[in-house]
């Protein structure tokens, strides 16, 4: 997909999808849901196909632990990060098998790169480096979902640079790398922080500095998170211990959607205001 076309201000859930993932992480049958609501399955079921009501939202968000105003502000399209991102930092979003768009990021120095997550065209990442004439020090991967590694095995092959993701990815060719480690790759230091619950393996990638920036994969996005795959209550908890705590002005660059902060996150996202 052209990169021209895409909106890096997509928000890549609506409040339906926060409403889908709360429930789907907590467990809640509809008629409980509806009990605990005081709406009717049908009044669910229309909030959760996308029909707005500020009311039903309101009433539904309370059990869901969702912030209410926060879903508001999705809905009424007052939802706006404000991120002056650096020169040294790209985002790249592509289109992955039709399904959804995914980003990688290049983090630059001087003629030296990093990329973080390989997006799904791997013609985009090529032309980017080759036509800047730099160096791709090494690959690292937020979490093993195949959108976030479709392109490793050419992105390797063509610029002979090592990939890094969480031991449990080890057995793809993936430089083995734990939760709370300290790395110094060509360079460039980063911190591991753990993100899991959306993904087993799941690590936050930190480059602290001003401003601090994040690469977070589907432990937050703008406005929403990843859905709870593994555990609803382990990514929370992670995205609050290891995203939240940094500066409020880190860039938070996710595996879907776009570049946000740690405190606009704090403030107007539903999972976590």
């Amino acid at each position: 997909m052209n990169q021209d076309h895409i909106d890096k201000k997509w928000i890549e859930d609506g409040f339906e999808d926060v409403l889908a993932k709360a429930r789907t992480g907590l467990g809640f049958e509809l008629l409980a849901l509806s009990e605990a609501s005081s709406l009717s399955i049908k009044e669910i079921n229309r909030l959760l196909q996308g029909e707005f009501n500020a009311d039903h939202l309101s009433k539904i968000a309370k059990p869901l632990g969702l912030n209410a105003k926060a879903l508001l502000t999705l809905v009424e399209g007052k939802y706006s990060p404000q991120v002056q991102p650096p020169d040294s930092l790209v985002q790249m979003t592509s289109d992955y098998s039709g399904l959804m768009l995914v980003n990688a990021f290049l983090y630059i120095q001087d003629t030296s790169a990093w990329l973080f997550d390989t997006g799904a065209d791997a013609e985009w990442v090529f032309d980017l480096i080759e036509d800047r004439n730099l160096d791709l020090k090494g690959i690292l991967i937020t979490h093993g979902h195949r959108d976030h590694i479709a392109c490793l095995k050419p992105l390797v092959n063509r610029f002979r640079c090592p990939a890094y993701g969480h031991s449990r990815l080890a057995t793809r060719g993936i430089l083995p790398i734990e939760w709370g480690q300290q790395l110094d790759i060509a360079g460039l230091k980063l911190e591991c922080r753990q993100t899991t619950g959306h993904a087993a393996d799941g690590i936050t990638y930190v480059i602290s500095g001003t401003p601090c920036i994040a690469f977070v994969g589907d432990a937050i996005f703008a406005g929403s998170m990843g859905g709870p795959k593994i555990s609803y209550e382990e990514a929370l908890e992670t995205a609050h211990q290891s995203i939240l705590s940094l500066p409020e002005e880190t860039i938070l660059c996710p595996g879907h959607g776009c570049m946000t902060t740690v405190g606009y996150e704090k403030e107007h996202n539903p999972f976590f205001a």
